[in-house]
C-alpha cells in the first residue's frame, strides 16, 4: 500500500499476520471487500468498517450475506423482536450474536443501500480465481534509449526537447554514474520494508467483532 504516495510509508501486509491479530482468513476477507466496496464493486452504502465486521460476525459462513440482505430488505422479521436473556441462553453463540446484532440494527439498516445482485459470485470468483499473466520469460535489464524516450514524450505528451531534458538528463547521468561504479548493486524494494504490527484497534465494537 502507498508504494507511488511520496507522503506515506510504505506498508506491506502478510496473510500470516491478518489471520493472526485479525482473525480474518482469505474468504473473510472477501466478504468484507463485498460489504466495503472495492476494485471489483461498490459495496453496501452506509455501512463502514465496524458495522462490516459485525455483520461478519453476525452472518458468518458461505451463505452469510445473502441472509444478511434477506434481513435488510425485511424479508425476516422474527430476528427484530429483542431477545431476552433467558432467551438468548438457550441459543447457540452464533445465533445469539444474530439475533442481538439484529436488535441493535434494526433501525439502522434503513440507511443501508445494497445493490441489485449482492452479493455478487462474479466479484467473489475473481478474488478467488483472479485471471493473471503467466508469463514464464525471464526478465533482462537494459540501458533505456532516451531518444526514443524523447521522442515519445514529445508525441504523447507534447513535451519540449528543454522539458524532456529536465527530467531525462538527470536520470541519464545517474545511469551513466552508476556504470562507471559496478561494485553498486540496486537495492530491493524489501530492504525498505521492517516487521512492525499493524492491527491497531482504537473501537472497542471492532476489537470485539474480530475477537468473536
Amino acid at each position: 500500500r502507498n508504494m507511488f504516495n511520496k507522503n506515506k510509508y510504505v506498508e506491506r501486509y502478510e496473510m500470516k499476520q491478518v489471520e493472526e491479530e485479525m482473525g480474518m482468513t482469505r474468504s473473510k476477507l472477501i466478504r468484507l471487500a463485498l460489504l466495503l466496496g472495492s476494485d471489483y464493486t461498490d459495496g453496501v452504502r452506509g455501512v463502514g468498517i465496524v458495522n462490516a465486521a459485525e455483520i461478519l460476525e453476525a452472518f458468518p459462513g458461505p451463505n452469510g450475506l445473502e441472509e444478511f440482505r434477506e434481513w435488510v430488505d425485511k424479508k425476516v422479521t422474527l430476528l427484530d423482536e429483542e431477545p431476552s436473556e433467558e432467551e438468548l441462553a438457550t441459543l447457540e453463540q452464533s445465533q445469539a450474536i444474530r439475533r442481538e446484532f439484529c436488535w441493535k440494527h434494526r433501525n439502522i439498516r434503513r440507511n443501508w443501500e445494497i445493490r441489485e445482485g449482492f452479493p455478487n459470485a462474479q466479484v467473489v470468483e475473481a478474488y478467488e480465481v483472479p485471471e493473471c499473466d503467466r508469463l514464464d520469460a525471464n526478465f533482462t535489464w537494459t540501458k533505456p534509449d532516451f531518444e526514443l524516450l524523447r521522442q515519445f514524450c514529445w508525441e504523447k505528451f507534447g513535451w519540449k526537447q528543454e522539458k524532456a531534458d529536465e527530467l531525462l538528463n538527470p536520470l541519464e547521468k545517474e545511469l551513466e554514474r552508476r556504470e562507471r561504479s559496478p561494485e553498486q548493486v540496486q537495492t530491493r524494494i524489501d530492504k525498505f520494508f521492517k516487521p512492525e504490527r499493524f492491527a491497531l484497534i482504537r473501537s472497542q465494537r471492532l476489537g470485539k467483532a474480530i475477537q468473536g
